[in-house]
């Protein structure tokens, strides 16, 4: 079980990345030689290695980031040291997943919790961050809690457009997925639709969410779910999903929640693991 204790909202910062400046003179930057899911061929032209995905990524418009505020809080100090462990534990929960995708050849992930209110968009948010920091991988985050979508707001972008379009097909995922950083696109929606399940069950969506993986080729695609005690749309796209990462909170998630959440989890797919919101020390 991971044990997380983020106890406050999603930010724009984002840690930079080291970078080796041990170069020769007047030789090219040297870059690995691959990622830890999909090598990459090197460029003869420049003699640096790129990746072949790219031709296609570029082409997603980039997504428009919102002046969100910052709270004085996260000027504390204290505030600001809680972001950082925060930080470093979903870096550590990136580390778990992608040795998983390795070992178990897993693609899409759904993120959901119990009920509402346990942080799973919060946390799937922050996975997303955590794995577009990471050079050469490339994830998609889609907000699938089509009942109460969340994504935009958390992590920061303007909305055009509703996930369900692009789930029957109406527009193309190149018209409505936006691209966050270079290892990150979205698919985020603008307004809720009550009766979501019956979409998520229709083979229309799982064709669509196919040819959108076959095209783009990304890593990982993460799923943010509505909460699982509450509504049947996780239920319906069990059979369509690699594994499940269930987001429980430490101050009013009980036992019994958890293991009803096991329990529908497992007849239809596989239990990755639990993240534990806000725990007690």
């Amino acid at each position: 079980m991971n044990q997380f204790n983020p106890d406050f909202h999603a930010d724009d910062s984002q840690r930079s990345m080291a970078n080796d400046d041990e170069n020769n003179a007047g030789q090219p930057r040297q870059k690995p030689t691959g990622t830890a899911l999909v090598p990459v061929r090197p460029s003869s032209l420049y003699g640096v290695e790129s990746d072949p995905r790219e031709e296609v990524w570029s082409i997603l418009e980039k997504a428009v980031r919102t002046d969100a505020e910052v709270p004085r809080s996260w000027r504390r100090r204290k505030a600001a040291d809680a972001r950082a462990a925060a930080v470093q534990a979903f870096d550590q929960l990136r580390t778990q997943l992608l040795q998983a995708v390795r070992s178990d050849n897993l693609k899409r992930i759904a993120i959901a919790a119990p009920l509402a209110g346990n942080g799973s968009t919060f946390a799937a948010v922050n996975l997303a961050r955590s794995l577009a920091r990471v050079p050469g991988i490339k994830s998609v985050l889609l907000d699938l809690n089509l009942r109460n979508p969340g994504v935009a707001d958390m992590i920061g972008v303007e909305t055009d457009g509703d996930m369900d379009e692009f789930l029957t097909g109406e527009v193309s995922f190149f018209e409505h997925l936006v691209r966050y950083s270079e290892g990150l696109a979205l698919g985020v929606s603008e307004s809720p639709r009550p009766n979501a399940s019956d979409l998520l069950q229709s083979a229309i969506v799982a064709g669509t969410v196919k040819e959108m993986e076959q095209i783009l080729r990304p890593d990982l695609v993460l799923l943010d779910m509505p909460p699982i005690l509450e509504y049947d749309d996780l239920n319906a796209i069990l059979p369509h999903v690699d594994g499940v990462l269930l987001v429980a909170d430490g101050t009013h998630t009980q036992a019994r929640h958890i293991e009803e959440c096991e329990r529908l989890i497992k007849k239809r797919s596989k239990l990755l693991g639990v993240v534990l919101n806000r725990a007690r020390a």
